[in-house]
């Protein structure tokens, strides 16, 4: 017997910023549904939609919190600083953030003003970190202020260290609106 269409009725996915369509019956779409499977995903107790489990909150609810985390990492992540750079900040209008992919399958968060210029400094390997990594852009965010640009570099490092998995989604998701533009 064939399914009537009627049978087909669909609804977003419950993760918070999730615009998929899932059939009535099912909660998620099928990449939150692994992460839901893996023990990633649990709820919002303000609005009750699903989150990554690393926060206390989804970000609709609380967009500045930081991540917290019950997987403890032996790097520190700190905001970088230096008075020259701060000087040259003045005069620029947009920072970018990005991820770098390494050979070995790692990641890699920066943030800086002039993000051509640096992505030569890591091709050279010039940047310690990266160093020998070939080192590939994967995902890059404009902000308008250094520090905007700092915080959410920590807070990417940390998700690096703790939730590649998280950092694989972002990059998916980036790459698949890449595919979308028309260059004609």
């Amino acid at each position: 017997m064939a399914m009537s269409r009627r049978n087909t009725k669909v609804r977003a996915c419950k993760f918070w910023n999730c615009q998929k369509r899932v059939r009535i019956g099912h909660t998620y779409c099928y990449d939150h549904y692994q992460a839901f499977q893996n023990g990633e995903l649990d709820e919002c107790p303000v609005c009750g939609r699903a989150k990554s489990s690393i926060y206390s909150t989804c970000l609709d609810c609380r967009p500045n919190e930081t991540e917290k985390t019950s997987r403890s990492s032996n790097t520190a992540h700190r905001r970088e600083q230096s008075d020259s750079r701060e000087a040259r900040d003045g005069e620029a209008d947009e920072f970018y953030v990005y991820v770098l992919k390494l050979d070995h399958g790692g990641f890699y968060a920066g943030q800086t003003r002039e993000i051509r210029e640096r992505l030569v400094e890591h091709h050279n390997g010039t940047t310690r970190s990266t160093a020998g990594r070939n080192p590939k852009l994967v995902w890059f965010k404009t902000v308008s202020t250094r520090e905007h640009a700092a915080r959410l570099e920590v807070e990417l490092k940390k998700l690096c260290d703790r939730n590649p998995r998280e950092i694989r989604r972002w990059v998916r998701r980036f790459q698949d609106l890449v595919e979308e533009l028309d260059f004609s």
